[in-house]
């Protein structure tokens, strides 16, 4: 299975000494670069902080297909927590996001 990691450079470097890919968009890139690893390999691993300047139909159409898988990984210094994928579903039911209860 062929993965590639995107995000900040900080986390890049573990994924790099684990044998993974990496790659650390410039603001403004990370769609692109998203799109183009979604047609090389199996497994993308996103940070939240980079997956929020993608948009949610992409990000959408990811998380549902088979391949490649998206993980979408919480942000090393915590800036941004990983979106609900479950959330649209919700919402589009008209289940109520305040009668869930929280684990």
């Amino acid at each position: 299975m062929r993965a590639i990691f995107l995000g900040d450079e900080v986390s890049a470097a573990g994924f790099r000494l684990a044998g993974i890919r990496t790659l650390s968009p410039k603001p403004g890139q990370v769609e692109k670069e998203l799109q183009r690893a979604a047609q090389q390999v199996s497994l993308i691993l996103i940070t939240a902080e980079a997956a929020k300047e993608v948009s949610d139909g992409l990000i959408s159409d990811l998380l549902l297909s088979p391949e490649p898988m998206l993980l979408i990984l919480p942000d090393l210094r915590e800036h941004e927590q990983p979106r609900d994928p479950i959330a649209p579903i919700r919402k589009h039911l008209g289940i109520r996001q305040d009668l869930i209860a929280e684990e």
